[in-house]
């Protein structure tokens, strides 16, 4: 296994170590700048399967996964075509060091 392939296999390890999140459920007190979810990678799914989108989480300040998703106005994923095909995220979340 190369350097590349090892490198895929613990990040399909993480995500399927994360639960999935009700995307109704994403609001500001429970996924905003003041909680855990403010550094990580996330996972944006049409279903259970395959992920269609990846992005990053953070700067440990100002970022949140409510941010990217619905609060940063028209540059949030809410405004974007795709983002009502979207049915289950994943994040994986990770502590400042």
């Amino acid at each position: 296994m190369n350097d590349i392939e090892n490198l895929q296999a613990q990040v399909i390890r993480l995500v399927e170590s994360t639960s999935y999140i009700e995307k109704s459920k994403i609001t500001s007190a429970n996924h905003g700048v003041n909680t855990t979810s403010k550094q990580g990678l996330y996972f944006l799914y049409e279903d259970d399967s395959e992920p269609v989108y990846i992005g990053k989480i953070g700067n440990y300040k100002s970022t949140s996964l409510y941010s990217r998703l619905i609060g940063h106005g028209s540059g949030s994923h809410k405004e974007e075509f795709w983002y009502s095909k979207i049915k289950v995220p994943r994040c994986f979340e990770w502590v400042s060091p």
